[in-house]
């Protein structure tokens, strides 16, 4: 069995970065006051993220904002067979990068979610318009830093 030292070691710099913001809400206790309609509303309008909505946030000293993201999108289209499926397969949760926010960092946490096609039985990820496959920030903050 590999110590924790090593295995965090391994973990690149935005799993580290979560684990930092997991230790923190659990050990400091962190309560987060539920967002007003107001508040998500704005939020959304600041994002300006089609295919996706704010659904919670939380503004971390010294890390940044996080925005919990949730799909819009009940139904994928299978790229094996290419009908619609909404067979949920698996959830993957992954935290990106996105643009600043004044001197705030802004980092998504975003259900990458798994999909079986009940068609063909293919298992698929879907694919985000905002985030390409294996990065860890957004398409349009790779542009705003190039």
């Amino acid at each position: 069995m590999r110590s924790p030292s090593k295995i965090h070691a391994s973990l690149d710099f935005w799993q580290k970065i979560w684990l930092i913001i997991i230790d923190i809400e659990k050990y400091l206790s962190i309560k987060n006051k539920m967002a007003s309609n107001s508040e998500l509303y704005l939020m959304n309008q600041l994002l300006n993220l089609e295919g996706v909505k704010v659904k919670d946030y939380r503004i971390i000293e010294g890390i940044g904002i996080i925005l919990s993201l949730e799909n819009t999108k009940k139904q994928v289209i299978c790229p094996n067979c290419g009908k619609k499926t909404e067979l949920l397969h698996q959830n993957n949760f992954q935290t990106v990068r996105d643009l600043s926010f004044g001197q705030q960092s802004v980092y998504l946490k975003i259900n990458r979610r798994r999909m079986r096609c009940p068609h063909c039985q293919n298992k698929f990820t879907e694919d985000l318009d905002f985030v390409r496959r294996k990065r860890v920030h957004t398409k349009r903050f790779v542009e705003k830093i190039i």
